[in-house]
């Protein structure tokens, strides 16, 4: 199963398995991926309806979206929009039970991930879902890997900020000491202080973690 590990404070470590929602108001898809996705080892959550789901659903719970475009009630595209409204980054994929080209297009300008024509390929699925996968587990972990380096860098003073920026453009002790009016000693020890806030193991390191904020 894919996931995502998450350092929470008291806790530790904690690892949050992916989840495919499945969106779709076919009680025959659902039994059909849920049989299939169970035996390719992804957990799934079935809704029969955008209400439901829309309800329901916290974006903060690593997975993909399986989404029928048209469906009793509120469509497809409806749910898109809302869940674009509430900044939503899951991937989408987009089913539809007719060829329809322009409801795909206007799916993918807007951000689907991906469209998929019923009868559903099996292999096709699984591979669009894995895909859809891995990119929600890349993106959350450059997400928390920017939000870590966020709340880092608001840990430094203002005058370590400032030699920060001058270490990141490349500039020696000495030139900022010189820049500052301060003593090299002095920049020794902000900089010290802030490879040690930062948790950067190297001066690569921390400028990479400073490009993140």
């Amino acid at each position: 199963m894919k996931g995502i590990s998450l350092i929470v404070a008291g806790k530790g470590i904690l690892t949050v398995t992916s989840t495919v929602f499945v969106v779709d108001d076919d009680p025959l898809i659902h039994s059909w991926l849920s049989s299939l996705f169970k035996s390719a080892g992804i957990q799934t959550r079935p809704y029969d309806s955008g209400h439901k789901f829309i309800r329901d659903y916290k974006s903060d719970h690593p997975g993909c979206i399986l989404l029928d475009l048209k469906m009793p009630g509120i469509s497809g595209l409806e749910i898109q929009k809302i869940l674009q409204e509430r900044e939503n980054t899951t991937p989408i994929i987009f089913l539809t039970g007719t060829a329809n080209v322009e409801s795909a297009v206007e799916a993918l300008k807007k951000g689907a991930f991906d469209f998929l024509e019923k009868p559903l390929e099996r292999d096709l699925l699984l591979a669009c879902i894995n895909k859809a996968l891995d990119h929600d587990i890349r993106t959350r972990y450059e997400g928390l890997q920017k939000s870590q380096a966020t709340q880092k860098f608001s840990l430094l003073t203002n005058r370590e900020q400032e030699v920060l920026r001058w270490l990141i453009d490349g500039k020696p002790n000495k030139i900022i000491a010189n820049l500052l009016n301060i003593s090299i000693r002095t920049v020794e020890v902000h900089r010290k202080n802030i490879m040690q806030k930062m948790a950067a193991g190297s001066l690569a390191g921390l400028i990479k973690m400073t490009l993140e904020v």
